[in-house]
């Protein structure tokens, strides 16, 4: 599937999501197909960087994977898989708003910023000799 692709689907052809541990084995073998990857990760709508992870507004149990437009906040993909282990790593978040939830790979991904809902899933994370990008659609009704 070629770059522009991702973003043109019907509910009846879109593809599934990934969820957290999906994320993070597309991370796992991008960076062991280019083992001295020294690019930054990205987001396919340009001029955003994943930043972190918290509880997503929409669904306290699933995960938010913010992003930031600073320029400040790139993360290097290799980076940005640690930041992933490691919040697998922790036993459980706190909900949005209130409630503990345990982290696990099958958890659902939505790309928001802490308090916000977008419908925006992640669909792959694709890597090339300079850089890992991060596809995504939209998920509507």
């Amino acid at each position: 599937m070629s770059i522009f692709e991702y973003r043109r689907f019907t509910a009846a052809t879109a593809p599934e999501p990934m969820n957290f541990g999906d994320i993070i084995e597309a991370l796992q073998a991008g960076l062991k197909e280019f083992p001295e990857h020294e690019g930054y990760i990205t987001f396919d709508w340009g001029g955003c960087w994943p930043t972190g992870f918290d509880s997503y507004r929409g669904y306290y149990e699933h995960l938010c994977l913010e992003y930031s437009g600073s320029y400040s906040d790139n993360l290097y993909a290799k980076d940005f898989l640690k930041i992933c282990s490691e919040y697998l790593d922790r036993p459980s978040q706190e909900g949005w708003k209130g409630g503990t939830y345990p982290i696990h790979s099958g958890q659902e991904v939505w790309v928001a910023c802490s308090g916000m809902t977008s419908e925006t899933r992640v669909l792959a994370v694709v890597f090339t000799d300079w850089n890992a990008i991060i596809k995504t659609m939209h998920q509507a009704d």
